[in-house]
């Protein structure tokens, strides 16, 4: 059987290496195998741009109220840290890192803070910090609500699980274009970036964590009549294990973002990065914006969020 398997295996080869030479040793004849013809070529970037640019002119609106919604929140939490001196700021990061873990992490987060002070970037860490106070909450919950709707339906897991393959698979980056094109310029595209990194560990943590739950416990909870709402609150939640983290996942992840966003332009936090997106020049007459990134440029056709929508189509350029 082995030696058929083998054979029929030989026999394939051998026959893709013949058909490999035969196109090598024709192709300066037959144009069609060295060159592509580009009467073939789908234009799918058009559509695309002419399907955004007419999704954009028809529920525009709809995406600058939720981003005027949610920059509410933000400008909150933006005003609370810039109100509180410095020195209590510090003096409260460092305690409550010191209830969490202990001096070692207390220190290291004192020294942290002290770093952001001496560099200059006092204010721009505070906007960071805001928009990780805001996103992490919101994180944690969405992340919460569909880890339980996973556990309890099968049919939602399947469904769930390739989505956050895909969220976790994506370059960071990448989500920023279309959120950009639909919620405008502003600190909104980074709280929402922020929150679709950092839920899909969350949603994974709930569900395993559910599904570890001893039996005994569910059993015992049956046994002394709790109800659907007691079983979970009461017993299974308290009982399962999400993680030896001690910090939560969608903290880590929303913290990391922010770090990644900052590395990638040298000397910018990563408050500048996703708010600034360095903007390099501007057109009235067309709405054309040119955005810098680290390593390619984009041009932008794109609406304000302080404006009517205009167009929408996306071209890219070669590197810089």
């Amino acid at each position: 059987m082995k030696s058929i398997i083998f054979e029929k295996n030989t026999l394939s080869w051998i026959v893709i290496i013949l058909i490999t030479i035969v196109l090598l040793f024709f192709q300066d004849k037959w144009d069609w195998i060295s060159k592509y013809p580009k009467e073939l070529i789908v234009p799918v970037s058009d559509w695309i741009n002419f399907s955004m640019e007419k999704f954009i002119d028809k529920f525009g609106w709809f995406f600058l109220n939720i981003s005027w919604l949610l920059s509410w929140p933000i400008i909150g939490a933006q005003w609370l840290l810039h109100s509180v001196p410095w020195v209590v700021v510090i003096f409260l990061v460092t305690f409550i890192a010191y209830l969490s873990s202990g001096l070692k992490l207390a220190l290291f987060t004192l020294s942290a803070s002290f770093y952001m002070v001496l560099i200059g970037y006092w204010e721009e860490s505070m906007n960071t910090l805001a928009l990780v106070i805001i996103s992490v909450p919101m994180a944690i919950i969405i992340g919460f609500g569909l880890g339980i709707w996973g556990f309890y339906s099968k049919r939602a897991e399947k469904i769930i699980m390739p989505i956050l393959d895909i969220f976790q698979t994506v370059p960071t980056f990448a989500y920023l274009l279309p959120i950009l094109l639909l919620f405008g310029f502003g600190t909104v595209v980074g709280l929402i970036a922020s929150i679709l990194y950092s839920f899909p560990p969350m949603v994974r943590n709930t569900i395993l964590g559910l599904k570890r739950v001893p039996d005994h416990i569910i059993e015992s909870a049956i046994m002394s009549g709790a109800n659907s709402k007691q079983l979970f609150w009461q017993a299974m939640l308290p009982s399962c294990e999400l993680g030896s983290e001690p910090i939560p996942p969608p903290f880590l992840d929303s913290s990391a973002i922010w770090i990644h966003s900052s590395s990638s332009m040298a000397g910018n936090p990563g408050w500048v990065s996703y708010t600034g997106l360095h903007l390099l020049s501007s057109s009235e007459d067309d709405g054309r914006w040119v955005t810098s990134w680290p390593s390619s440029s984009y041009e932008v056709h794109i609406f304000n969020s302080s404006s009517p929508p205009r167009t929408s189509s996306l071209v890219t350029t070669s590197p810089v």
